[in-house]
């Protein structure tokens, strides 16, 4: 997470200012609370649609990661590749 300072206490206008890459989760979980109190949803039911969210949430950013941490292996083996390559064209 890039933005890791304490975000959860409110300003001065009482706002708080969610870091943008954790507000489609704030916004999941919003709706689970708000469905839980026009519907009177079962609490521990509610709990378990924001645990699941969450947990698709951050399943869906470490695949992110995943994916992107294997490309940057990629392009080291390539560049080491090359580098090794280059140095035994020009040192025989």
């Amino acid at each position: 997470m890039s933005n890791t300072k304490e975000w959860t206490t409110p300003n001065e206008n009482d706002e708080i200012d969610v870091p943008d890459e954790l507000m489609p989760l704030f916004n999941q979980i919003g709706t689970q609370i708000r469905l839980h109190t026009i519907s009177g949803k079962n609490e521990v039911l509610t709990v378990a649609h924001c645990v699941r969210n969450a947990q698709k949430f951050f399943q869906s950013r470490i695949s992110e990661l995943e994916a992107e941490n294997q490309k940057l292996r990629l392009e080291n083996e390539a560049l080491r590749y090359n580098y090794e390559t280059t140095k035994n064209t020009i040192n025989p």
